[in-house]
């Protein structure tokens, strides 16, 4: 276990709920909620890191919350006195973390100042932690009048590197400007449906809202995110895989992420429930493995 703590920042705006996620699970491969990508993201990360803590934060539309305050038992446990107390400590708190969107369509524009917000809250919980401490924000709502609080972003910023917390983001396309569109379309490995063709009230309200290029070149300046380069994918999963050197370098192989959510998630079986996308990447440290079998 890694000393210290990792706060999980989930959008679950409105946004969250649309569904234009192909996970394929296990073999079985279905369209889920950008949500649902998110925390399958999350406990992935997680069996990367190790982390001896865990904490979740709500993020909505304009407000955040916890979700999970920072906590040793995200993970499964052989402690039987811990188990006899809580059973639900058995498999660990984060094996079947639930966490809903807020109800569509939205209503308007999200505040931009929820990011600052949800960090803060974040930062209050990781002043008194010990060891490595990071809070990742996992996006997928558009971020309008995001320029507009640069000076509040670098604030939180400072109190967060003076607290040495570590901050991360992924992405979904959502989060971007028109003017990346075209080479966000190109990025795309495979096609994914839009959020009209997935069944989901309010799809064209979802996709009016969007941010403008300042906001973008905002989250880009205040955090050190090299977002014209390091291009996202639909797919929250697909974007940790293709960025495995980065996102997953708690670990040194594809092998010991196995290993590691194994041990996470005792009762399934990690080649079977595993986003089969991060077992196909290639990625820095396992390019001389051999390719898992094709299911």
């Amino acid at each position: 276990m890694r000393p210290g703590c990792g706060v999980f920042v989930l959008d679950t705006s409105p946004w969250s709920g649309v569904r234009d996620q192909r996970l394929n699970i296990g073999g079985r491969e279905g369209v889920e909620t950008r949500l649902a990508s998110e925390v399958v993201s999350m406990k992935l990360l997680c069996s990367s890191w190790m982390p001896q803590r865990v904490g979740v934060v709500h993020m909505g539309a304009s407000n955040a919350s916890w979700g999970l305050e920072p906590t040793t038992h995200w993970r499964s446990t052989d402690d039987p006195g811990l188990v006899e107390e809580n059973p639900a400590l058995e498999l660990g708190l984060l094996h079947r973390y639930g966490a809903s969107s807020e109800p569509g369509p939205p209503p308007g524009a999200p505040d931009p100042r929820r990011i600052s917000r949800a960090l803060r809250l974040g930062l209050e919980a990781l002043r008194a932690q010990d060891g490595w401490k990071q809070i990742t924000v996992l996006l997928c709502s558009p971020l309008p009048g995001l320029g507009e609080t640069e000076a509040d972003l670098l604030a939180v910023l400072r109190e967060l590197r003076e607290n040495g917390v570590e901050t991360d983001f992924v992405l979904h396309p959502s989060v971007y400007s028109p003017s990346f569109d075209q080479i966000l379309k190109l990025q795309q490995e495979s096609p994914t449906p839009s959020p009209e063709s997935s069944g989901d009230e309010g799809g064209d309200r979802v996709d009016r809202i969007r941010s403008a290029d300042g906001d973008v070149e905002t989250l880009s300046s205040v955090f050190g995110l090299d977002l014209r380069n390091n291009l996202v994918q639909q797919n929250f999963v697909k974007t940790l895989a293709l960025y495995g050197d980065q996102y997953f370098s708690g670990v040194s192989e594809r092998a010991n992420l196995l290993t590691n959510w194994s041990m996470c998630f005792p009762e399934f079986d990690p080649t079977q429930s595993m986003p089969h996308v991060v077992q196909m990447y290639p990625w820095l440290g396992t390019l001389s493995e051999p390719p898992p079998p094709e299911n």
